[in-house]
């Protein structure tokens, strides 16, 4: 089948998106009257906003995508349904846990980890979502014993959901860096003629699209937890159902995929555990983002703009950052020779905007301090550490 011998599917697209828009924008109105929704919290290290704003914006992703779910069922028909069907179901873990953070901020991290880690074990079991090869003689041998490979995927998805919500740090940002995973997903299922990865990868970039135009660049809803967990949950699952069920795809692609995320959160548990000895959950003032935003948006022509707009622009650094490692991954999917070095590229590119931001040194005793006594709003006076 060819999706362009139909308009119908392009139109359950834009009900999709359609759908996630208004329920953003419901979200939003109701959070008017009901105060719950909203996050009060101004004053943290990782607290980028001026006013409460609600943090609910998961719900309408994830109802755009079940819709969108749906409509795939009609277009491939009935040998889709299990796969769809298991996809939804493993969700809800991850995706309820974080809604539920969102609204009662009642939920330990240890306990959202396990979740998550209950949505990989239900996508690998339900859904076909399984890493049990990486185009590494030494590790794929041990990713065919079953155990090992289903350890492996729950360390995967389970990181990846936690890397998505590490990057959740500014309007748009983590939510066009998902848009941008999911098209290179989309278009790798087209390309290796695996259309139920991109129908799935197309509907939750749809839905996520219909998020981003009241989160980007107003910031009037946020992902939230939940919003961030599901679409690591789903990134992740999608990528991994990508090379398991087709061996022609390099087995570095889904690293290479979600090689931004993922280095930000082991970059971060290195800085916390190595340089600043702190505990690895605790929220922090060291993401490069947050760096970006302090170091470059606050002292340079933004400095005297509003602090929405200086929030907003922060995010392009990194969707840059992110899409031009990624394009050569998508393009050429099946070489592993480009995917590592995607990787190895987008992790000195990485490294190196690091150091140039804020002289940091890759050692114990060289970072910057975890709680700044600068507050994000204090622009010119942040000042970096000498090398």
């Amino acid at each position: 089948m060819n999706w362009t011998d139909s308009f119908s599917p392009w139109m359950g697209l834009v009900a999709v998106f359609l759908l996630s828009a208004g329920i953003s924008r419901g979200l939003i109105l109701l959070s008017d009257w009901h105060d719950h929704l909203h996050d009060h919290d101004l004053s943290g290290p990782q607290k980028m906003h001026e006013h409460p704003v609600p943090r609910v914006g998961g719900i309408g992703i994830f109802a755009g995508t079940l819709l969108g779910l749906l409509g795939l069922g009609q277009v491939l028909g009935e040998s889709s349904h299990p796969w769809l069907m298991g996809f939804g179901l493993a969700a809800l873990p991850a995706f309820g846990s974080g809604i539920w953070e969102d609204l009662t901020k009642q939920v330990s991290p240890r306990q959202r980890l396990v979740f998550a880690a209950l949505s990989a074990t239900l996508a690998f079991a339900w859904a076909g979502a399984r890493v049990d090869h990486a185009g590494l003689p030494g590790l794929d041998t041990l990713l065919a014993l079953l155990p090992v490979a289903v350890l492996f995927t729950l360390f995967c998805v389970a990181g990846m959901v936690n890397a998505v919500n590490i990057i959740d740090g500014f309007n748009g940002l983590a939510s066009m860096v998902c848009c941008f995973m999911l098209a290179a997903l989309a278009y790798v299922g087209w390309d290796a003629v695996f259309l139920l990865v991109t129908g799935m990868a197309l509907s939750i970039l749809a839905s996520t699209l219909g998020f981003f135009i009241w989160n980007f660049p107003r910031g009037r809803i946020f992902l939230g937890d939940g919003g961030a967990y599901f679409l690591g949950f789903a990134v992740a699952a999608l990528a991994a159902m990508l090379t398991h069920r087709n061996r022609e795809v390099a087995g570095l692609l889904p690293l290479a995929v979600v090689a931004y995320p993922v280095f930000e959160l082991a970059f971060s548990m290195y800085r916390r555990k190595f340089i600043h000895r702190t505990s690895l959950t605790a929220p922090d003032a060291g993401h490069l983002h947050t760096l970006i935003y302090r170091r470059a948006v606050l002292q340079g022509m933004f400095a005297r703009s509003p602090r929405v707009t200086q929030n907003s622009a922060t995010s392009p650094y990194l969707w840059f950052l992110c899409g031009v490692w990624l394009l050569p991954s998508a393009l050429f999917w099946d070489n592993q020779l480009i995917q590592a070095l995607s990787i190895l590229g987008l992790c000195l590119s990485y490294l190196a905007m690091y150091r140039q931001i804020v002289g940091y040194r890759l050692r114990p005793g060289h970072g910057i301090p975890e709680h700044p006594s600068t507050s994000a709003g204090s622009g010119p006076s942040s000042v970096a550490p000498e090398l």
